[in-house]
C-alpha cells in the first residue's frame, strides 16, 4: 500500500514538472518598504498560499520559513506583506534592485510533501471498537442527534447535508464541544484556507457565547485578513505581528506551552500533510469539511495512528481538482487516479479491488463508513430543495426546505450569437446591469468559464464579486447572479452527472436569492435540463 501511494505521488509530480502545470506565475504591479516590511500588490487574487514561493538571485523560500518574521495576506487588496531577517532582507532588495524577484505557486511542492508523508506513515482505515452507547444531546434535533452518537461510535462517518441543515453550526459544534470537555485534543480540517476561516467564525462565534477562551483553539497557516483582525487570539504565532503591540496571542507562551494548552487544532489539509510528523500530537478525533472536494490521497493521510475521522460534505458536488487528464491516467499510470476521487472513496480504497475502474461520479462504496443524511435545511424553502431532491438528491427521504420560500428570478437577454464557445456580450451586459442594480448587497456572480468572468470583468465589475463555479468552492453570497453562457457538456449540461454536479455547487452558494441571466427562451424549451426546472419556478426580475 505504502509503495502504491508514492508511487502515485510521483507520477503526479513527473506530469506536473514535464507538462509545466501547475505553475503560476504571481505577478506584482509594484511593490514598496514600509516600516521594514516588503508590500507586494499582486494584479491577481492568491488562491493558495501554502505553495506561493519566492525564488531570489540565490535561493527560494516559502511564507513559513523560519527566516520570515511575519506575513500578512490581504485578500480584498490583493496585497501581500512579509517582514523577513536581515539575510534575507538582503537577498530580496537585491533580487528587486535587478527585477530578479520571482513570485510563484507550484503544486509540486506540496505533492512532494504528501510523498514524504508517505515515506514515514503508512495509511490504515480507522475501526475502532462497536458501542451501544448512545450520546444524548438535547440541543440537536433527531437527525443530527444520531449523526452526532455515530461520529463518537465509529472509525469512519460521513455526515452529509446541504447548506443550512446544521451541519458546522450543530452537529460539529456540539462534537468539538464533548472533545473539550474530555480535554481531549482534535483537529478540524478544510482543503483551502477559505474554507477553513468560514468554518472557524461560526465555531468560535458559538464557542465566545458560552464564554470558552479562544486560547483552546490554534488555526495554523495563514488566515485571511479579516480573520487575523477579528480572532488573532486563534491564530498562528507566525503569522502575528507583535511590534508596538501587547501579544494579545499567547501571553507570553512559549509554542510548545501554546501546543499544549490547546484543544482544537485548525488548519488545511496541506497544513496537516505538512505539520503532523513535528507536532507529535495524538488526535482523539480529526473532521474534514469539504470532503467532496478533498483528493483521495491527501485523505489517506489521515488515517494515521487508528485516529477516528469524520467527513462533511455533498458527494454529489464538484469533485477534487486534478491538473492530469484522464487519458494519462490510464494503464500503468492509473494509480494516479487517486488525485482525482474524492475523500470519500476511503473506503474503496482499503476494501474495494475494482475502485480504479470506477468513475469520479460513480457512488462511493459506504459500508464500513457511517453516513447519516441530514435532510432538513433552512437555508432554502421547499421550492427549491424540492427541485434539487427530483434532479439530484433522489434521496428516499427528501430534502425539506423550512426556511422561507427561495427567491428565484432570471433575466431574459435574448437570443445571441456566442463571441466564442465559453462567453456572450449580451449576457455579460445582463450581469453586469442585475450586479449595478445589487452591489451594495452580499452579491456573487458565477459563471461556468473562464472567459465569461474575464468578460464581464472587463466591463466594469469588480474582480472580487465575479467566480468560476471551481472557485465559488467554499464561498456564500445573499444573492448569487449566475450566467450559465451555453450548453456545455462538462459544465451546463445535467444529462452529464459532472456538469450535473458542478450546478449543484453554484445554486448552493446563494442564501437567499437566485438570479439567472440568460437565453431565457433557449434554455426553457431544455425540459430534460436541470437549469430548465429551475427557470419553471422563476418570475421575470425587474431591472
Amino acid at each position: 500500500m505504502q509503495d502504491i501511494l508514492i508511487q502515485s505521488c510521483q507520477l503526479y509530480y513527473d506530469y506536473l514538472l514535464h507538462s509545466a502545470k501547475g505553475v503560476q506565475n504571481l505577478d506584482f504591479i509594484k511593490y514598496e518598504i514600509r516600516d521594514n516590511a516588503f508590500v507586494f500588490l499582486f494584479k491577481n487574487k492568491i488562491v493558495t498560499l501554502d505553495s506561493v514561493v519566492f525564488q531570489t538571485l540565490e535561493t527560494s523560500f516559502f511564507l513559513d520559513d523560519e527566516r520570515v518574521l511575519h506575513s500578512q495576506y490581504y485578500d480584498d487588496l490583493k496585497r501581500l506583506e512579509i517582514e523577513v531577517s536581515e539575510d534575507l532582507r538582503f537577498e530580496l532588495l537585491q533580487a528587486l534592485q535587478v527585477g530578479g524577484l520571482k513570485i510563484y505557486s507550484d503544486l509540486k511542492f506540496l505533492v512532494l510533501n504528501l510523498k514524504n508523508f508517505f515515506l514515514e506513515f503508512t495509511p490504515k482505515f480507522p475501526e475502532v471498537k462497536k458501542v451501544t452507547q448512545v450520546y444524548e444531546n438535547l440541543k440537536l434535533s433527531i437527525e443530527q442527534q444520531k449523526a452526532f452518537s455515530s461520529i463518537l461510535n465509529s472509525g469512519v462517518s460521513y455526515v452529509w447535508g446541504p447548506p443550512g441543515c446544521g451541519k458546522t453550526q450543530f452537529v460539529l459544534f456540539e462534537a468539538l464541544m464533548y472533545f473539550l470537555q474530555k480535554g481531549e485534543k482534535v483537529c478540524v480540517l478544510a482543503p483551502t484556507n477559505s474554507a477553513l476561516d468560514i468554518i472557524l467564525e461560526s465555531l468560535i462565534f458559538r464557542l465566545d457565547s458560552l464564554e470558552i477562551d479562544r486560547s483552546k483553539i490554534l488555526r495554523f497557516g495563514m488566515p485571511s485578513a479579516h480573520f487575523m483582525a477579528n480572532f488573532k487570539e486563534v491564530c498562528d504565532p507566525n503569522f502575528i505581528r507583535q511590534k508596538n503591540q501587547v501579544d494579545l496571542f499567547v501571553q507570553n507562551l512559549s509554542p510548545k506551552d501554546r501546543i499544549a494548552e490547546t484543544i482544537i487544532f485548525a488548519m488545511t489539509i496541506d497544513g496537516f500533510i505538512k505539520r503532523y510528523a513535528g507536532l507529535q500530537i495524538k488526535f482523539s478525533h480529526i473532521f474534514l469539511d469539504e470532503c467532496a472536494f478533498t483528493p483521495l490521497i491527501k485523505a489517506l493521510a489521515l488515517c494515521v495512528d487508528n485516529t477516528p475521522l469524520t467527513l462533511f460534505g455533498d458527494h454529489k458536488q464538484l469533485s477534487p481538482i486534478c491538473e492530469m487528464p484522464e487519458k494519462d491516467m490510464m494503464g500503468e499510470n492509473s494509480i494516479a487516479r487517486l488525485w482525482n476521487f474524492s475523500a470519500l472513496f476511503l473506503e474503496d480504497f482499503f476494501f474495494n479491488k475494482d475502485l480504479l475502474k470506477k468513475t469520479i461520479t460513480s457512488e462511493p462504496q459506504l459500508s464500513k463508513i457511517n453516513m447519516f443524511a441530514l435532510n432538513e435545511t433552512y437555508r432554502y424553502g421547499n421550492n427549491l430543495a424540492q427541485i434539487l431532491n427530483t434532479e439530484i438528491y433522489r434521496m428516499k427521504n427528501p430534502l425539506i426546505g423550512l426556511g422561507e420560500t427561495t427567491d428565484i428570478f432570471y433575466v431574459d437577454i435574448g437570443s445571441f450569437q456566442y463571441d466564442n464557445d465559453l462567453s456572450s456580450t449580451s449576457e455579460a451586459n445582463g450581469v453586469l446591469r442585475v450586479y449595478q442594480k445589487n452591489k451594495h448587497r452580499d452579491c456573487g456572480i458565477i459563471t461556468p468559464f473562464k472567459k465569461q468572468k474575464e468578460l464581464i470583468v472587463d466591463l466594469g465589475v469588480p474582480q472580487d464579486a465575479v467566480t468560476t463555479i471551481h472557485s465559488s468552492q467554499g464561498r456564500e453570497f445573499d444573492i448569487v447572479i449566475f450566467s450559465p453562457v451555453r450548453l456545455h457538456y462538462y459544465l451546463t449540461d445535467s444529462r452529464n452527472l459532472e456538469a450535473l454536479f458542478a450546478l449543484n455547487v453554484a445554486i448552493s452558494r446563494l442564501k437567499k436569492q437566485l438570479i439567472i441571466v440568460c437565453d431565457y427562451h433557449f434554455w426553457i424549451k431544455q425540459k430534460n435540463q436541470f437549469l430548465c426546472k429551475i427557470l419553471e419556478q422563476a418570475f421575470k426580475y425587474i431591472l
